[in-house]
């Protein structure tokens, strides 16, 4: 037996479809007279002077092929509205099962683009559901370079209000989704190259807050003091350092001593050392960019999701060097 449903959409549609060729025809009406009229402007041309080589109505001249037609028509009122109305009946019947199937329609049956624009969504729950199906067509291959850092930067996003973790050192049961997944694309992608600087800064400021600080104002030949704070209040707070590693630093481009930062502090730390600026000769007066390499070490290397490599990362201030 045909459901019911099926049995209307079926009706609906084969009558929508023979309403097509009734409304053409009703349309096009049926010829009611045969006097000559203007194809411009549709004025009656009966009784015009053979002489007159224009339209009095309009101007068009009359003279060139198709300018004038034969016979008025008139629109048959009747089939046109009958034809209208099964027409109408149709694509409403269509319309209404097109809303619901594009309402309830599920993450794996959605486009790319359209995910993409449901990982935006303020709904934590509804734009993880759509990160996650991105995550599971990035891992098999489906997402260009562009599409996979519109990802990281849902990811990202979603991290930084808190509603994913991209660590997690207690023990997850095997699911579909674990939270491995949202940190082995982005290694995979600082590994291949297609994640961006820009990306990189976000993915280990979320990992940790560090800081650096440094005088305003510093003479050169004098000793600029700086300092590098590091909190545990970031989103990934799970992800605990080990060690932090001072490995280069400059100021205003040149080269300086590196100096011992972080070496048996606690943690969260606040740790102070002295630059000399020497040679003076070296540093230019004006606003300097200070910018001190970190190799950051983090715990969890033996975890059920791998190992995880040292992350180095570049935070920077500015201090000015005034003229002595």
């Amino acid at each position: 037996m045909v459901p019911l449903s099926a049995f209307i959409a079926t009706l609906l549609t084969t009558l929508g479809i023979l309403a097509i060729p009734l409304i053409i025809w009703s349309f096009r009406g049926r010829r009611v007279c045969d006097h000559p009229y203007c194809r411009r402007c549709g004025f009656d041309l009966f009784g015009r002077p053979a002489t007159s080589p224009r339209c009095s109505e309009c101007g068009a001249e009359l003279d060139r092929p198709k300018a004038i037609r034969a016979g008025r028509r008139e629109r048959r009122r009747w089939p046109l509205a009958v034809g209208l109305a099964v027409f109408v009946l149709m694509a409403g019947y269509w319309g209404h099962y097109a809303v619901q199937r594009v309402t309830h329609l599920g993450a794996a049956d959605k486009p790319t683009w359209w995910l993409l624009r449901d990982a935006d969504s303020k709904n934590a729950a509804y734009a993880r559901t759509a990160v996650d199906e991105l995550v599971h067509r990035q891992k098999k291959g489906q997402l260009s370079i562009g599409d996979t850092r519109k990802l990281i930067d849902r990811v990202l996003d979603l991290s930084s209000k808190g509603s994913i973790r991209l660590f997690d050192w207690e023990f997850v049961p095997i699911r579909a989704f674990a939270h491995s997944d949202y940190r082995e694309i982005i290694e995979q992608a600082y590994d291949t190259g297609v994640l961006t600087d820009a990306q990189w800064h976000r993915c280990w400021q979320q990992l940790c807050q560090l800081s650096l600080w440094a005088d305003k104002t510093v003479r050169p030949g004098a000793a600029l003091q700086i300092a590098l704070e590091y909190t545990d209040q970031g989103p990934w707070r799970v992800a605990e350092l080990v060690e932090i590693r001072a490995i280069e630093l400059s100021i205003g481009g040149v080269a300086c001593p590196v100096p011992n930062l972080t070496e048996n502090q606690p943690r969260p730390f606040f740790g102070k050392a002295l630059v000399p600026l020497l040679p003076a000769s070296a540093f230019k007066p004006g606003l300097n960019k200070v910018s001190l390499t970190l190799e950051l070490y983090l715990a969890g290397s033996k975890t059920p999701y791998g190992r995880i490599k040292p992350i180095r990362a570049v935070i920077e201030t500015q201090t000015e060097i005034v003229a002595p």
